[in-house]
């Protein structure tokens, strides 16, 4: 893919990195994590493209940006093999309520 090599690309990544360290007190992604993870959708417009990366993202371990991905691309687009990645994944770790929690999320 060659949008993956391109210095915009890196700087969106980093951008959208960098945004994901930044909490609100609630707990829930602030105004720069949400930006963020917009421009980072805006590459990732068909569903196994968007699976394949929050695939990638679980296994660093970055099970906030993954959830947010899903969550914002859920909004305008069918991503259930995204969902199904991040359920195995907590399934995977022994974390069942949050698994079903997020099951039902899916609902």
């Amino acid at each position: 893919m060659p949008y993956k090599k391109s210095a915009l690309a890196d700087e969106l990544k980093t951008a959208a990195n960098a945004a994901l360290k930044l909490k609100s007190v609630e707990g829930r992604p602030n105004a720069a994590i949400d930006r963020a993870i917009k421009e980072e959708l805006r590459w990732l417009q068909d569903p196994l493209k968007l699976a394949n990366q929050v695939r990638a993202t679980l296994e660093k371990g970055n099970e906030e940006k993954a959830l947010a991905l899903v969550r914002a691309a859920s909004k305008s687009m069918t991503c259930i093999v995204a969902w199904n990645h991040i359920l195995d994944h907590y399934m995977a770790q022994g974390k069942t309520k949050v698994a079903q929690k997020l099951y039902n999320e899916v609902e």
